[in-house]
């Protein structure tokens, strides 16, 4: 390949003349030095592809350690030594000090000179090529890196928009249950204290029953929201007990059941909600209200909310067995007993791990125990939730200064 430079630096003699015009027939240009100081400028200043050096080159700097130095500073340059055959120590240091590419043995082959000269080039051509495709690796590599930070940036940053929106989404969420919660709490402090029973008691179950987390808080907020329909029944219903309902009162309570479902549809996260609502009438034996499902047709949450329920009414768990199989799901009704039996001891780790404090005690950071109940039985706030400006501001409404005293304040220690 033409249009490369040779480096030739050997002291200005008659003999250098036939190698410089061998190797410029060959289709390079020759550029002659006559000292290290010469030689290493022209290496500044110029695109050097090959450089010879001879063992006699006169200067401060010996032929290797010119050559070394051309190695440490221009390290694509190949390095050929000049010297006579005989001159084996020299040799060696060539090799394992300035790692030259080849020797051009004295007196010089013009033939050799000129395969030497070919080889060489090709060489520095292979090593520049080398060089450049490295470099190019390099920097896509630390472009493709670049994109690859810019890349997670912008996913991390998507992803916590995401989850700020799902969070947001979530408490939301938790607010239409606290409304509807609240909403029972204004109707009647009876029927959402037997909501808060339910809830904790189907929480325990759920998990007892070893259902996956979203089964699990679906049937809790069914539990919370059971009753919902009975809003708008009258009080002459609502506060008789079963004993005293007329046909017509029963009546309309089995049905509140299916106006439950049509209040929850609406909110579409509470879909499934409004599904365990609808069936909680439904029996084992297939003989209840409204779809008369049996078996393990009927949605496991709405089994569960039926043995609760069931407990509620009777407050008689032999009377519960009394329907094994027949209203009641057997394998939840079982479960169900080991509940009441270890309610005692689980009120007894919460005692441990709850405070119980003066309404004016209260405040922000801490996280409440249990539902926050005015003296009222209206309710504050559900457990679990972190005490805030607005939880204060709500307690400090709703109760007077003759019911402060009897509000129930619980906190997590």
């Amino acid at each position: 390949m033409t249009g490369q430079t040779v480096l030739l630096l050997a002291p200005a003699e008659p003999q250098i003349l036939p190698l410089t015009l061998a190797v410029r027939r060959e289709g390079y240009r020759v550029v002659s030095a006559g000292s290290t100081e010469e030689a290493f400028a022209v290496l500044e200043r110029e695109r050097i592809a090959l450089v010879i050096v001879d063992m006699a080159v006169a200067g401060p700097l010996s032929a290797i350690d010119v050559l070394s130095t051309v190695r440490a500073r221009w390290p694509d340059v190949v390095r050929v030594l000049m010297c006579p055959a005989d001159d084996s120590p020299d040799m060696a240091a060539a090799v394992n000090q300035a790692h030259i590419y080849a020797f051009l043995i004295q007196p010089v082959d013009i033939n050799q000179l000129r395969t030497l000269v070919r080889d060489s080039v090709r060489f520095h051509e292979l090593l520049c090529d080398n060089r450049r495709l490295y470099e190019s690796t390099i920097n896509q590599s630390l472009q493709t890196r670049q994109l690859n930070d810019d890349l997670e940036r912008k996913v991390a940053e998507r992803v916590s928009e995401i989850e700020t929106k799902n969070a947001e989404l979530e408490e939301n969420f938790l607010d239409v249950i606290r409304l509807l919660t609240n909403l029972l709490e204004v109707r009647s402090s009876t029927m959402a204290g037997q909501s808060h029973y339910m809830a904790d008691a189907a929480r325990w179950l759920s998990r007892a029953l070893f259902l996956p987390i979203e089964e699990q808080r679906n049937i809790e907020i069914a539990a919370l929201l059971h009753n919902l329909g009975q809003l708008g029944l009258p009080d002459s219903v609502i506060q008789k007990s079963t004993l005293q309902l007329e046909h017509r009162d029963k009546e309309m309570l089995r049905h509140s059941a299916l106006v439950a479902e049509s209040l929850l549809s609406t909110v579409p996260r509470l879909r499934r909600v409004a599904t365990i609502v609808r069936h909680q009438g439904e029996w084992w034996n297939g003989q209840g209200f409204p779809d008369g499902l049996s078996g393990e047709a009927i949605p496991i949450g709405s089994r569960v909310l039926a043995v609760v329920a069931g407990y509620l009414k009777y407050q008689d768990y032999a009377t519960l067995q009394q329907s094994d199989g027949k209203r009641y799901d057997p394998a939840i009704l079982r479960e169900f007993r080991r509940y009441l039996d270890e309610r005692p001891k689980i009120r007894q780790q919460q005692a441990k791990s709850e405070l119980r404090l003066h309404p004016s005690e209260l405040d922000e950071g801490m996280i409440l125990a249990r539902d926050l109940v005015t003296g009222t039985g209206q309710l504050v706030a559900p457990s679990g939730q972190m005490v805030d400006r607005g939880i204060l501001d709500r307690l400090s409404a709703m109760v007077s200064a003759a019911s402060e005293n009897e509000a129930k304040v619980y906190v997590q220690v």
